[in-house]
């Protein structure tokens, strides 16, 4: 720091020791070490490289005629000075001053301090030798020591003394309206460590009061609050003031030494120890009470030399992006998160190298020369997260589960319809998927190998704060950002509501690097990656440059008002963050480092910003599923960076341009130009769901990187040219509900990375190509509804890794080929609307335990349904419809326990009803068969407990229809809220329109091709039913449509029918109906379609409600009828 010389001959400048900042005042505070003062001064360069204890330990009693200077409380006076005083007997006080508090080493760049020389008494007795810690006796706190120690004797530590202010306190104006926390180097040292208080620290403006807690449940609130303020120790010098925490270092000792984590050795003379510290944590339970205190012993690897304590290291880190996405899916397919602790999760790998380490503080006694020999693994250890992975990682492959390519800390698991994903982060994982049973097994399984600690449902994980609702999942990192904010000292910044500061001009290439630039990039990115999905991506080097302090204190004040922000992720189908709306601002086009730009399904409306070409770095844009209009900025073709590039199902109205003057559109009529060719590093393409039409530019094929393009759903035509086989790295093409005629070509099967093809949905003829068989890599091949001819390639089995093959609605003939049951992996196997003919394979139905999809509809097979269903088979939906298969329905359909449809309807199948098949599916169809006999027996305990669709229509069934049937359809009598499945498929997204159906729905035969789960229907029409109608079907109470048309019932029409307040169409006619219409019809307000015709019905029909829409067809040759809307009244 610059000094006040006396003349000019006297130094320009005094060497100093920061120690913090004053209070009220810009500036930095100084200790003079000759004077032994304490200046306050604005003129202060910074030598991070010179520490002036290093080797000086001798200087250790000057530095006690001092009064501390590290412990200053909020009220001290910003020009308190510290007096110089004479060097008193160690333990005197005297007159003027007392002894001082020996400063304690510290981390920081510009704090240079020493750790206390002892805690306590200094006699060895009272030391704790590491070897008779875990077995002889407990710590107390009276017995656990600094390991500490020098020539002289130990010197007792007094609580520092705190000199009064000579200044009268006042509020400062310009702090009005401000939020403001000493930073801890100022915190006052009274100041506990586990303050119930959120503002023990605080002047008058506490920043709880800016922080609102009421959207949460009261016990969440009271977790937060929990978590928010307990103040954890950072030293050992303060964690061994509490029992508590000498408790817990005790038993982390135990737990290591039971371990056998260490021997103790002397040094050898060629090796070196590395140190050691103790990390502080308080764990909670979900209501907020404190579980326990964990102490955790982390070696210093950061001292460890590669090739000598280490040669490999890797860190089982996951990546933010994985936990936002897989809360994401977790909260739309609602499923359950669990969260585990791994207890000593490093201890569970071994160590190869060798590795010793200095006794651990505390636990060493006067003159102990021996060393711990590593023989475990341990916290800190540059290869400890390598070792530990590697066990944990074979522990999850060795039952199934699956590691992603893209994030090998997730692991995902698939197998009979269940899914479990693990996400690991160092010790901490994430549990979920859709069985709950299957993820109880995984803790059981996972607490075998590694003790692991279940905590329950996912609250707290990396700094971010997860509450749960039925509107979605909550995320909130309101913790993480105040203990950043206050560790820099920055909790009074200005509140912002942006994070763009304007009128900043950005220059990666002016100005001087920031002394800390990691603590900027802290405070701008890396803290709200999770939680903030308007920052995608790390923090590009600008903001390196300390001229740009400024514009970062945007993002700061940004930051402190959004603490109470809560960015949401949605249940079921709603876009990721609908609460984002607005336009995108211009100032966008500022961030000329910005590398990814993922704006995807949110609200933006307007215009891109037409600076966005300005962001030359750019590689990743995603503005899919918004509202936005108008012209995409004409520069952006020269966006040469550019990997990715989505824009679908957009509002876009006007032609669109790419690289001057080249356009093409979105939702308009337009073409794609060959100038998209110059993005020659584009790996990603996604033009999907607009109005593009013409050809595919021949500039695309150029692009050699390309692996992803999705045209699908637009107005694309002509041919698909030869030159898509220069697209060598191609994996995914997808150019479905387009325009394309011509061939296949040829050159596509130079495309040898191709994993899948979607060119379903155009106008392409010809011969399937048998060089599909070529690509090995291939997975799925969709081809449906064009114009194929000729026979199914022998050799699609060559393709070993094909899962799902659509080959629906075509103009195919022949046989199915016996080849085809040579790929076990297949999941999805449609063949259905051709003219292929011949029997249905025996292999077929047995190849794969794999298969979840069959569909052989509506051509023209013939023979009996081979009795070759497995045990253990996975079937979830049969489609044989409409062919000429005839026999029994086989038996062995019963091993199809997962069974959801099954339609057999449109043959000429013959035999009894098949009672022990029908209690497996969810919709059930066999009309227009020749099948015979009752349909059931009344001994069954449940014939019917999952049908929802049940056509039995144009048979030749008989009997009574008994009530045993009618209460056992338990599917049929719970209310849409009941099932909560709102507007959701059989089937779900992705099988959906595999589970298509056709009903006679209003008289009128219609094809279902998506099965909604609310959708519920009775179809017995055409048949030979005798007796009455059960009273009790009128518990059906969600039924839509019910159609027991010409049979042979008799009694009367129960009234109990008016209690299914869904139903939409009822149809009784051509039966021996007897007795009046019940009045209680009258209350279906959602009843459009009624036929009551050719029964035996007597006196007024019903008025009101839909009855007054109907006409004379609903009562036809009911000659005792009367009343609206007939002639006789």
């Amino acid at each position: 720091m610059n000094g006040k010389p006396h003349d000019k001959f006297a130094p320009r400048s005094k060497s100093g020791i920061f120690v913090g900042y004053p209070n009220g005042q810009k500036g930095y505070r100084i200790y003079d070490l000759e004077s032994k003062v304490i200046y306050s001064s604005r003129d202060v360069q910074f030598f991070e490289s010179i520490f002036p204890f290093a080797d000086k330990k001798d200087n250790i009693a000057d530095l006690q005629t001092c009064h501390t200077p590290f412990g200053l409380t909020d009220h001290l006076s910003v020009d308190w000075e510290c007096q110089a005083a004479s060097h008193a007997p160690t333990g005197e006080t005297s007159k003027s001053t007392q002894t001082s508090d020996v400063p304690t080493r510290s981390n920081s760049p510009h704090n240079v301090n020493l750790e206390p020389l002892s805690l306590g008494s200094s006699s060895s007795q009272d030391q704790i030798p590491l070897d008779q810690a875990p077995g002889s006796a407990e710590l107390s706190p009276s017995t656990i020591q600094s390991p500490i120690r020098t020539e002289q004797s130990a010197l007792p530590i007094n609580e520092p003394s705190v000199v009064p202010s000579k200044r009268t306190r006042q509020v400062a104006k310009n702090l009005s309206g401000y939020n403001y926390t000493l930073p801890p180097s100022l915190a006052p040292p009274s100041s506990t460590l586990h303050s119930s208080s959120p503002s023990a620290n605080s002047t008058v403006y506490p920043l709880s009061h800016n922080i609102s807690y009421s959207k949460f449940s009261r016990t969440h609130t009271a977790f937060l609050a929990a978590i928010s303020s307990v103040d954890e120790p950072k030293y050992f010098s303060q964690a061994v003031k509490h029992a508590h925490w000498k408790d817990a270092m005790a038993k982390e000792i135990s737990a290591l030494e039971a371990n056998n984590t260490w021997t103790l050795m002397p040094l050898p003379s060629e090796k070196r120890a590395i140190d050691s510290k103790w990390v502080y944590k308080v764990k909670f339970h979900p209501d907020g009470t404190v579980e326990r205190y964990k102490a955790q012993l982390v070696a210093k690897g950061y001292t460890q030399i590669e090739g000598l304590d280490f040669h490999e290291t890797f860190a089982p880190v996951a990546k933010l992006v994985t936990v936002q996405c897989l809360l994401a899916i977790a909260s739309i397919k609602k499923w359950e998160l669990h969260q585990l602790d791994v207890n000593n999760a490093f201890l569970h790998g071994d160590l190869e190298e060798e590795v010793y380490m200095k006794i651990p503080q505390g636990f060493s006694k006067q003159g102990e020369n021996r060393v711990c020999r590593l023989q475990k693994s341990l916290y800190g250890l540059r290869q400890a997260s390598r070792n530990w992975y590697h066990k944990f990682t074979q522990s999850l492959l060795v039952v199934g589960f699956i590691q992603s390519q893209s994030d090998h800390s997730l692991f995902t698991f698939a197998c009979k319809g269940s899914f479990l994903a693990v996400l690991i982060y160092v010790d901490d994982v994430i549990v979920t998927g859709t069985d709950s049973a299957k993820i109880s097994w995984l803790k059981h399984y996972l607490d075998t190998k590694f003790h692991i600690k279940d905590l329950g449902k996912l609250k707290y994980f990396l700094g971010i704060e997860v509450a749960r609702s039925s509107d979605g999942i909550v995320l909130s990192q309101r913790k993480y950002v105040l203990d950043i904010l206050t560790e820099c000292g920055l909790t009074g910044c200005k509140p912002s509501s942006s994070p763009m500061a304007e009128q900043h001009q950005l220059d990666l290439n002016s100005g001087e690097l920031c002394d800390d630039p990691g603590q900027y990039r802290r405070l701008i990115v890396l803290s709200t990656t999770a939680s903030r999905f308007g920052i995608s991506c790390g923090p590009p080097p600008i903001c390196w440059e300390s001229h740009h302090l400024g514009f970062e204190r945007y993002v700061v004040g940004w930051l402190h008002t959004s603490t109470s922000r809560k960015p949401q992720l949605p249940k079921g189908d709603q876009p990721r963050n609908n609460s984002l709306r607005g336009e995108i601002p211009q100032e966008i086009g500022s961030l000329s480092q910005l590398q990814i730009l993922n704006l995807d399904s949110y609200n933006f409306e307007g215009m891109i910003p037409s600076n966005l070409s300005y962001c030359s770095e750019l590689q990743f844009i995603g503005f899919s599923n918004n509202d936005l209009i108008g012209k995409i900025p004409q520069g952006i073709g020269q966006l040469f960076q550019l990997e990715l590039l989505s824009l679908s199902n957009n509002a876009f109205e006007v032609t669109v341009q790419i690289y001057n003057s080249s356009s093409y559109s979105t939702n308009f009529t337009g073409e794609i130009t060959q100038d998209i060719g110059h993005l020659f590093r584009l790996q990603y393409l996604d033009f999907s769901q607009n109005a593009l039409e013409g050809n595919i530019p021949s500039s695309l094929f150029n692009i050699s990187d390309l692996q992803f393009i999705n045209l699908f759903n637009n107005k694309l035509d002509g041919e698909i040219t030869q030159d898509i086989g220069r697209l060598s790295r191609l994996n995914i093409i997808i150019l479905q509900s387009n325009n394309f005629h011509g061939k296949i070509p040829s050159n596509l099967f130079n495309c040898s990375e191709m994993q899948s093809i979607d060119l379903a949905s155009n106008l392409l003829s010809g011969d399937i190509p048998e060089e599909f068989g070529r690509l090995v890599q291939l997975r799925n091949l969709y081809l449906r509804n064009n114009s194929f001819r000729g026979e199914i390639p022998s050799n699609l089995s060559y393709s070993s890794n094909l899962q799902f093959l659509n080959l629906a609605n075509n103009e195919l003939l022949g046989n199915i080929p016996q080849s085809i049951c040579s790929d076990s992996k297949f999941q999805f196997l449609d063949l259905s609307d051709n003219r292929l003919s011949g029997l249905i394979p025996q292999c077929l139905l047995n190849f794969s335990k794999n298969l979840l999809v069959l569909r052989l509809g509506n051509n023209s097979l013939h023979g009996t349904i081979p009795q070759t269903f497995l045990i253990g088979n996975n079937l979830k939906a049969i489609d044989f419809n409409g062919n000429n298969l005839d026999g029994p329905i086989p038996t062995s359909l019963a091993n199809c326990r997962f069974l959801e449809v099954l339609n057999l309807g449109n043959n000429k199948l013959n035999g009894i009803f098949p009672s022990s098949i029908a209690s497996k599916p969810t919709g059930f169809v066999l009309r227009s068969n020749k099948l015979h006999g009752s349909i059931g027996s009344s001994h069954a305990k449940s014939p019917f407990p999952k049908l929802q669709i049940i056509d039995l229509s144009y048979n030749s069934f008989t009997g009574e229809l008994l009530a045993t049937y009618i209460i056992n359809l338990r599917a049929m009598m719970m209310t849409r809220d009941e099932k909560n499945v709102g507007m959701k498929y059989m089937g779900g997204d992705y099988y959906s329109e595999s589970y298509s159906v056709t009903l006679t729905i209003k008289g009128i035969d219609t094809v279902l091709k998506r099965i909604l789960f609310i959708f519920i229907t009775i179809d017995f029409s055409c048949n030979r039913f005798t007796g009455e109608i059960p009273i009790s079907i009128g518990k059906l109470i969600d039924l839509r449509l019910l159609n027991m048309s010409h049979n042979n019932l008799t009694g009367q029409i129960p009234s109990s029918i008016g209690n299914m307040s869904g139903l939409e169409s009822l149809d009784l006619s051509t039966n021996q109906q007897v007795g009046e219409i019940p009045s209680q019809l009258g209350s279906l307000t959602f009843l459009s379609a009624l036929n009551l015709s050719k029964n035996r019905l007597i006196g007024p029909i019903p008025r009101g409600n839909q009855f007054n829409t109907f006409g004379n067809d609903s009562y036809a040759e009911n000659l005792a009828l009367c009343g609206f809307p007939l002639s006789k009244s």
